[in-house]
């Protein structure tokens, strides 16, 4: 149905009223006048045409600002209206907070990688109610089932072994906790993603495991640290831990627990080694649940009539302009009035056409790899007072697309932000802006590098300061030659590694190949 872009504009029809009272006022005013030069017989034949056509050019400037009014408010026509659905999973986050996650079989603690870890899948579930359970001797709900991703982050920065002072790990305990966490009368996929190394000192989870597999909850279990074990060291001393028999305690990752767990309620078990590759496939087997439909965002999309308001206001405003208070008998006029009208017309469709011949150049030039010439038929467009909002993003989105392909990195930044501000939901361009950033960045590395490495080689004597050297006698019969400090080789070292895995780098490509190649959008 139509609309108006702007409705606070449609105030102004208010004035119409007015003005046709004032000119009302005024018609009668004049009549009077009139009536007091003579008889009104006698001023009929006088003045046979001059009140109806004084009367039609009042109408024709009420309904020129009519127009003009409706073109301000702008005209539009909803063609279709877009919704976005999401299924939304409730996730619970349990986490062993026990003395053996300080081990440090890993690039870092266990614990700081497992934080690692849940902070990036969190971040692929924002839309997901997600909570956190910790554990060790006991369990405690750290935060409730929540869309609040930030309370969840928050709460795990500030997470150490130190939290729960009964130390042991009960996974058991953290199973329930994190069962009460959920509705049972959701319809929502539930999963428990459980970040352990496995260590269990109370290995009673049986009958929470039968329930849960019976409310239908999914369990994916995360192993983290190393099968062969690694001596635990207290944090502070850095001293070998100490059992009750004076031997040094190793902890070992227990895999078969965890894929036990995982296996009886239908869940899945991951080793964490790499960070992302693990949040990437824990996330694919979530989705994997059968979520709730909730309608996130709609919008609608928009084809604006404003020019075909605005036509008309010009055209009854030219002729209030050109009809005179008496009658035309001219057919000069007439015709000169119908010429104007057609001309106005016809450059209107006239400026169209050359929009889309314009972008069917650009991107014609655009295949043939002729960018230059594709950007400037693009940039065509900007010149046409009429080129419609879908134009002007495709011309600064193709424009683009052209400066990228010829590694002019800040033009293709410029005209992909400049398209998002005309449609800022196109995932295309948001793709192409990304892309672009990073490779700006990687080569303004590159330049920094080329720089360095040019101010670490060593300056050639000129030929004067040689010169001057020769006409001085010779102190030692040979020269010595040149050596690098020991910082400057370091530097020069860095380089040749820098270059080499540029080399590799080239050779092997980004592993994500979405964000590898430009899109188009045709």
């Amino acid at each position: 149905m139509f609309s108006f872009q702007h409705s606070n504009a449609l105030i102004y029809i208010w004035f119409l009223p007015i003005m046709a009272l004032l000119l009302l006022y005024f018609i009668r005013w004049r009549k009077g006048k009139l009536l007091l030069l003579g008889n009104a017989k006698l001023l009929k034949n006088l003045l046979p045409s001059q009140n109806y056509f004084s009367k039609i050019r009042y109408i024709l400037l009420l309904l020129s600002i009519f127009f003009i009014v409706i073109s301000l408010a702008g005209l539009r026509l909803g063609t279709k209206t877009i919704s976005e659905t999401k299924q939304t999973r409730d996730i619970v986050f349990c986490i062993d907070l026990s003395n053996s996650m300080n081990a440090a079989d890993v690039s870092t603690t266990r614990l700081e990688k497992a934080k690692q870890f849940v902070q990036q899948l969190i971040k692929q579930n924002a839309n997901n109610q997600m909570g956190l359970v910790v554990f060790a001797g006991n369990a405690y709900i750290s935060v409730p089932l929540t869309l609040d991703v930030d309370a969840i982050l928050l709460n795990l920065q500030v997470l150490s072994t130190n939290a729960i002072s009964a130390q042991g790990t009960n996974i058991g305990a953290a199973l329930k906790s994190a069962h009460l966490m959920f509705n049972a009368k959701s319809t929502s996929g539930k999963s428990i993603v459980l970040i352990s190394d496995g260590e269990d000192h109370e290995q009673e989870f049986t009958d929470i495991l039968s329930t849960i597999a019976a409310d239908n909850i999914e369990i994916n279990t995360v192993g983290i640290g190393q099968a062969a074990g690694i001596t635990l060291k207290d944090l502070q001393t850095q001293t070998p831990v100490l059992d009750d028999n004076g031997a040094q305690i190793i902890s070992k990752l227990n895999e078969e627990l965890l894929q036990e767990l995982a296996t009886k309620t239908s869940g899945t078990y991951f080793n964490l080694q790499n960070i992302s590759q693990t949040a990437t496939d824990v996330n694919a087997a979530i989705n994997k649940l059968e979520g709730t439909s909730t309608k996130t965002s709609s919008f609608t999309v928009y084809n604006h009539y404003f020019q075909y308001a605005l036509l008309p206001a010009i055209i009854l405003l030219i002729l209030f302009l050109l009809m005179p208070i008496q009658a035309l008998k001219k057919p000069a006029k007439v015709a000169a009035i119908a010429i104007f009208i057609f001309s106005v017309n016809s450059n209107l469709v006239q400026a169209q056409n050359n929009v889309k011949q314009n972008l069917k150049k650009g991107k014609t030039e655009y295949k043939n790899k002729n960018y230059p010439q594709a950007i400037n038929n693009f940039q065509q467009v900007f010149t046409q007072p009429n080129a419609k909002l879908l134009d002007q993003f495709s011309a600064h989105f193709n424009t683009g697309n052209s400066y990228s392909k010829q590694q002019q990195w800040q033009q293709a930044i410029d005209n992909y932000k400049k398209s998002l501000a005309v449609n800022p939901n196109n995932l295309n361009a948001k793709n192409n802006l990304v892309y672009a950033q990073k490779k700006l960045q990687q080569q303004q590395q590159q330049q920094k590098q080329q720089q360095q490495q040019q101010n670490n080689k060593p300056q050639k004597p000129d030929s004067s300061s040689q010169a001057n050297s020769n006409s001085k006698p010779k102190q030692n019969n040979q020269q010595q030659p040149s050596k690098l400090t020991q910082q400057q080789a370091k530097q020069l070292l860095d380089g040749l590694k820098q270059d080499e895995q540029k080399i590799l780098k080239s050779k092997i490509g980004d592993n994500n190949p979405q964000q590898n190649k430009l899109r188009k959008d045709w």
